[in-house]
């Protein structure tokens, strides 16, 4: 009887850690079943509060907000008149410096031209006993050139004229 006794509470002992098993299962599953649950509904949340939150907190602190765009739209326009005033100083800057070069250009160009003209005189008076023999050789040179002109008319008519009489005395004679 003893035996049946420790067979029969040995196996209700086994029986009842089984039955806790499986009692400490479903409670750990129903925890598990909680907390996911709780999970899900706290993600659920966060994301209703995130979706919400703005427009929450745009209504409650509305005139922050429209203080806050109105600012950014300020700044742009701000931004952009300040790079269309770049833009026209950058512009105006050019065609001064376009302006100031060509004057310089043209300044460059007359003193230029004026050393080349300097430079000429200078050489002249330096050299101005060469520059007389050469004016003198050149005006001999005109002149023996016009008298050589002179005197080749000259012969020519004279040519002319003596073949005129020697065709006119052969003329006279032939008739």
């Amino acid at each position: 009887a003893l035996n049946t006794w420790r067979e029969t509470a040995g196996q209700m002992v086994h029986e009842q850690q089984m039955l806790m098993r499986a009692v400490m299962r479903m409670l750990h599953a129903q925890l598990a079943q909680a907390l996911e649950k709780w999970r899900s509904v706290a993600e659920d949340s966060n994301k209703q509060a995130h979706l919400c939150g703005g427009a929450i907190r745009r209504m409650l602190n509305r005139k922050l907000s429209q203080a806050w765009e109105k600012w950014q739209q300020v700044a742009a326009e701000m931004k952009e008149q300040e790079r269309l005033l770049r833009l026209a100083v950058t512009r105006m800057i050019h065609v001064k410096l376009a302006v100031a070069f060509g004057t310089w250009r043209g300044a460059a160009g007359d003193a230029k031209e004026q050393s080349v003209l300097l430079n000429g005189v200078l050489s002249r008076w330096s050299n101005r006993h060469l520059s007389a023999a050469w004016n003198s050789w050149l005006e001999t040179a005109r002149e023996m050139e016009r008298q050589q002109t002179l005197l080749r008319r000259g012969l020519i008519r004279m040519i002319h004229a003596r073949l005129a009489r020697a065709l006119g005395l052969w003329r006279e004679q032939a008739s």
